[in-house]
């Protein structure tokens, strides 16, 4: 069986252990025991990794699309677009698809409407709303 999430795991790491996401969940979660801010820490942070990687390759091979266009290209058809021409940036997208295969449909949708949620101190793309060009927040560059 194929690994899909090793590659983010040093990543998540280092988003559990933020203060900042770590004051989120308190914030968030106040009447709930330790356990479950935990459970919550792991959750976004995987979470934000994957929305990430989904908005990383949207701003590599379409940087004018909006976020939602994402959930297009993770349905894996090769519409006929400029940007779906180059073999690299088809390569990219199989990559990102074997990656992300568990945000694919509706659930790209979900879980970008909750990054978008997110306070931006704990993530690398300015976004208000799904439907807006991704923009990476100038002290994350």
């Amino acid at each position: 069986m194929r690994d899909i999430v090793s590659w983010r795991k040093d990543l998540c790491k280092k988003l559990r252990n933020s203060d900042e996401l770590k004051e989120y969940v308190a914030s968030s979660l106040v009447n709930a025991n330790a356990k479950v801010h935990q459970r919550e820490i792991k959750r976004l942070a995987q979470l934000i990794a994957d929305v990430e990687l989904g908005l990383t390759l949207l701003q590599e091979i379409a940087p004018e699309e909006p976020a939602t266009s994402v959930e297009a290209l993770l349905k894996g058809y090769r519409f006929p677009v400029e940007q779906l021409q180059s073999d690299r940036n088809w390569q990219l997208i199989q990559n990102a698809r074997f990656y992300l295969i568990q945000r694919k449909g509706r659930q790209w949708l979900r879980v970008l409407q909750e990054y978008i949620n997110l306070p931006e101190i704990i993530r690398i793309y300015s976004l208000e709303n799904a439907r807006n060009v991704p923009q990476l927040i100038p002290s994350s560059k």
